[in-house]
């Protein structure tokens, strides 16, 4: 009797080790998980800020670019100022209005008494001026 209580008495053990062991390993995974997944966000905060750098360094580079065309233009504005211009009705003059290009002679007096084109580049716009001018003839 005394051996089958002993007996009894192992497995008893044995079955609450191994149910112990269980939720060891299960915990184990849980950890695993929780790590992995704490070093997946760790990497993609590292390519957030990589991306952020290279972001910041683009607008550095636009912001000087930027300056630098900024630059060209107020030195042609100025070299423009030295140079006489005189305008007469052949002189084909070419303006960015909104997002079109517009292209009209020195004799512009406005859109419903004088010829003037429009297209999406100065060529386009020039070459629309020159069609309407020959068919306005």
């Amino acid at each position: 009797m005394y051996e089958i209580k002993m007996v009894k008495a192992i497995e008893a053990l044995g079955a609450e080790i191994l149910n112990q062991e269980n939720q060891k390993n299960q915990a184990c995974q849980r950890a695993d998980r929780y790590i992995e997944r704490f070093n997946q966000e760790q990497m993609a905060r590292k390519d957030l800020e990589a991306q952020k750098d290279k972001l910041a360094h683009r607008v550095f580079e636009l912001e000087r670019k930027a300056d630098f065309f900024m630059e060209k233009a107020n030195k042609l504005a100025e070299d423009s100022k030295q140079f006489p211009f005189t305008m007469n009705e052949n002189t084909v003059i070419i303006v960015k209005d909104g997002d079109q290009w517009c292209a009209f002679r020195g004799t512009f007096k406005n859109l419903q008494e004088s010829t003037a084109a429009f297209g999406e580049d100065p060529i386009v716009a020039v070459s629309k001026l020159l069609v309407a001018e020959e068919t306005a003839e």
